[in-house]
């Protein structure tokens, strides 16, 4: 992204301020020297530009960036992050921006307008950790450390560049609440105790005019035996001055003349710290001069005189800066920087897509601590014990949390890790077989809700039910997911299959399913044969012995090629011809069975229906003999000569059967 100088039309900005300049004497200057020392200075700012703000600028001047030992930034300057410094002739900017994104061509992060009435902050509110309304407020905390007081400082709102995509401008006028400077004269014979003397100056004229904007200011000032601390200088705190006993200038009006040094171009206060006193604290108001000006010259032309506002000249208040400088012993500044520990974070792997992670901090100086947490590389925020989260997707997660003391000092990164792994949804599924013939087809099923798993990344184990087991082939995607295998069973019969899933990144998320293998002796894919009825079927109902003689052939499993089968089989009760279309009669009786190759014939029974249709049952068993036990089924279709006269003429006594595959049990 490129930054552009270029300003457009727009209103001043808000500033509630404020900065500390810590000094330390710590050895004896030349008489009469000035000593001027380094500054740090940390503010509130409110977007009262007209339009949303994408940025910030601050300008110092006679300094270089070699000066600046430290920028208010990530973690805690939540939208716009560290600022980048940029050197120029003369001095450097501190430029807060907001990253730009190419293809939605919009910045992504924003500072919207501050509502209507603004409400002054106590100076350091407007971050994550100072206030639960810094995403609406409308204001954002900026500060610097500096090494030397800059000459000038001048600080700006930067704005989308509407000419140029992806460019910042800075916002119409500078922010025109003026930042104090400092200078110390160190104790000397001639001069027993310490002199502070603090400058504001008057902005700088604009444009074309001999004077720049006008500004009413008003100083209250208070010593303190007790150094100025940082967190101690906002408003309203009793070590700020705000009484009218503490009022060191009740209003004075301060304008800058181009190239001169006129009277009114700054405010100087000077004064010798009294005995025990080690800090001087001034508070400057400021606001906006609402009286006439000269129109040539844009000179102020108060009423009453520089030193008393008249009726209309009191314009709107434009902020405040809260400074003190420390020029005697201190107690040593709180160095140590408080440690983290995490308590308790998720199981690691865990299936649960919840979190909850609990920590603390210790600190010999402090026990009180903000908390600041991430997760997944995600934005820094502002938490408390425990950080919870929800709905997390499988995978790995990172969680960090730092803490910062009263003083500002920040703990190192604390992070803890866990593998989100929900568990697999997984179903057997039943197959069937003929023994001594391979059986290959799907025994499991499963699904992952991580949506980007691969077949690979699982192993499955099958375990046939008969002692023996192999590994089965996985295949799938986007979740869904097969196991596949094939086996030769000896025996037929009914086997449990269990299969073990596993995935080989985390072998304690997997499943196990549980199905059955259906596996017959033998199977005949062919069958035919003839019946012969006696007494015959007539009009006139009788029982029937039924010879039912067969060949089944294409037979696997077992040895055999061939079975034939012969069997005299009774029915239950008295048949006439309407047996044949009305449901028919069951039979049964004992069978015979030879087989192809030749081997000991075998005794059994048969069982079916005499009927003529397209398909009935036929079933019996293998007792004794070859072979034996065996239960074996199938279904037929049987088949009469002369059904349509059954009874007219003579008995009908011939029919015919035909089938498709026997199984062999």
């Amino acid at each position: 992204m490129w930054w552009n100088r270029t300003a457009p039309a727009g209103r001043a900005s808000l500033l509630s301020a404020l900065a500390v300049l810590a000094l330390m004497l710590l050895a004896p200057a030349p008489a009469g020297a000035e000593v001027q020392y380094g500054t740090l200075s940390n503010f509130d700012v409110f977007n009262d530009t007209g339009e949303e703000t994408h940025g910030f600028e601050i300008e110092l001047d006679g300094i270089s960036s070699s000066d600046v030992t430290y920028t208010f930034g990530a973690p805690y300057q939540a939208r716009y992050g560290t600022p980048k410094l940029v050197d120029f002739p003369g001095g450097v900017y501190v430029i807060y921006e907001s990253p730009y994104d190419a293809a939605t061509k919009q910045f992504t992060q924003g500072t919207p307008l501050a509502p209507s009435p603004i409400v002054p902050t106590l100076g350091h509110q407007c971050w994550t950790g100072g206030s639960a309304e810094y995403f609406t407020s409308g204001c954002e905390h900026f500060g610097v450390s500096l090494l030397k007081s800059p000459t000038n400082t001048v600080y700006h709102w930067l704005v989308a560049d509407q000419s140029k995509p992806g460019q910042l401008v800075v916002a119409g006028t500078k922010v025109n609440v003026p930042a104090p400077e400092f200078n110390v004269k160190p104790a000397s014979p001639e001069n027993p105790a310490p002199v502070v003397q603090a400058v504001v100056k008057a902005p700088e004229p604009e444009g074309n005019e001999e004077f720049g904007e006008a500004l009413w200011v008003k100083v209250y000032v208070t010593e303190s035996p007790q150094p100025a601390q940082l967190d101690h200088l906002v408003t309203d705190d009793p070590a700020v001055p705000e009484e009218e006993s503490q009022t060191e200038v009740e209003w004075v009006l301060l304008q800058k003349e181009r190239g001169g040094e006129n009277p009114g171009a700054e405010l100087a206060g000077e004064q010798a710290l009294g005995e025990g006193d080690e800090s001087v604290t001034r508070r400057y108001e400021i606001y906006r001069y609402t009286g006439k000006y000269d129109p040539e010259s844009h000179e102020a032309l108060p009423e009453k005189g520089d030193t008393e506002p008249g009726p209309s000249e009191l314009g709107e208040y434009l902020g405040a800066q809260m400074a003190a400088v420390n020029v005697g012993p201190q107690a040593p500044a709180d160095t140590t920087a408080p440690t983290a520990f995490i308590d308790s974070s998720p199981a690691n792997p865990t299936g649960l897509t919840s979190a909850s992670v609990s920590f603390h901090a210790t600190d010999p100086d402090n026990n009180a601590f903000s908390f600041f947490c991430s997760l997944d590389g995600g934005a820094t925020v502002p938490c408390t014990s425990p950080a919870t989260y929800s709905g997390l997707a499988d995978g790995l997660h990172t969680f960090g949390v730092e803490a910062t003391d009263a003083a500002g000092n920040a703990s190192k990164r604390v992070v803890a890790e866990w593998l989100v792994e929900q568990p697999l949804t997984a179903s057997g599924q039943g197959i069937a077989g003929t023994a001594t013939t391979e059986v290959a087809g799907v025994v499991a099923k499963f699904s992952d809700p991580e949506a980007l798993a691969t077949a690979s990344d699982y192993s499955a184990k099958i375990e046939w039910g008969d002692g023996s087991s192999s590994s089965g082939s996985v295949v799938g995607a986007a979740g869904s997911f097969m196991v596949s295998g094939k086996h030769i069973y000896a025996r037929g019969g009914s086997y449990t299959v269990k299969v073990l899933i596993t995935d080989v990144d985390d072998a304690g998320n997997g499943a196990t399913t549980s199905s059955t293998a259906k596996i017959i002796q033998a199977t005949c894919t062919g069958e035919s044969g003839t019946i012969i009825l006696a007494p015959g079927l007539t009009t006139t109902a009788k029982t029937q012995t039924m010879v039912i003689m067969g060949t089944l052939t294409g037979c696997s499993g077992k040895p055999f090629k061939e079975v034939k089968f012969s069997a005299s089989l009774r029915t239950v009760g008295r048949l006439g011809c309407s047996a044949l279309t009305a449901g028919g009669g069951a039979v049964s009786g004992t069978a015979k069975y030879s087989w192809a190759p030749k081997v000991t014939a075998s005794a059994g029974t048969l069982k079916t229906v005499l009927v003529e249709a397209p398909e009935t049952e036929i079933s019996g068993e293998v007792r004794t003999g070859s072979y034996h036990p065996l239960k074996l089924s199938g279904m037929i279709a049987e088949s009469y000569a002369g059904t349509a006269t059954c009874g007219s003429k003579k008995a009908l006594t011939k029919g015919t059967f035909t089938g498709s595959a026997v199984s062999f049990e």
